[in-house]
């Protein structure tokens, strides 16, 4: 049943005000700011309840002038506009990250079928022809280089595929 799950907390601000004390956890602290003190008691009490400074400083700025007001507005922009804009590059870094992955990849992958067919077909020049196999980076070279030596018959050829 719902109704033994439900708790309903009353937060007494009158009683916040009898205390006569500095608060002794967060509860209290914020039943204070809540309770608007007058500004020595609220200004003497411990700014480490988190979020607590944060308002503070907020209610501080709206007392300003509509001058200071906009300038703390501006910089609170500039703020959220940074940590949008890293983020957003962070995001881009990742993707560009995964691309260049998967075209190392590709790369490898026609390496490694090259040398595979230049073993099958043409063992005599593998081993020589192997090392400029894996210099080769652009996966349209490897691409050719696979194409000519389907073609070739020799393992000149082969050579020549490879080398021009």
């Amino acid at each position: 049943m719902l109704y033994n799950l439900n708790e309903i907390h009353f937060l007494e601000l009158e009683k916040v005000k009898k205390l006569g004390r500095m608060p002794k956890n967060a509860l209290e602290a914020w039943l204070m700011y809540l309770n608007n003190l007058p500004g020595e008691e609220l200004e003497a009490m411990p700014v480490e309840v988190p979020g607590l400074k944060k308002a503070l400083t907020i209610e501080e700025i709206f007392k300003k002038s509509e001058k200071e007001r906009r300038l703390y507005e501006l910089r609170e922009k500039a703020i959220r506009d940074e940590i949008s804009m890293v983020a957003g590059a962070e995001e881009r870094g990742m993707a560009k990250g995964r691309i260049e992955g998967r075209i190392e990849g590709l790369v490898e992958k026609a390496r490694d079928s090259i040398n595979r067919l230049l073993q099958k077909r043409f063992a005599s020049v593998a081993s020589e022809l192997q090392n400029n196999i894996d210099q080769i980076t652009d996966l349209e070279t490897l691409d050719r280089i696979y194409d000519r030596l389907l073609d070739a018959e020799t393992p000149e050829q082969a050579r020549q595929a490879v080398l021009s």
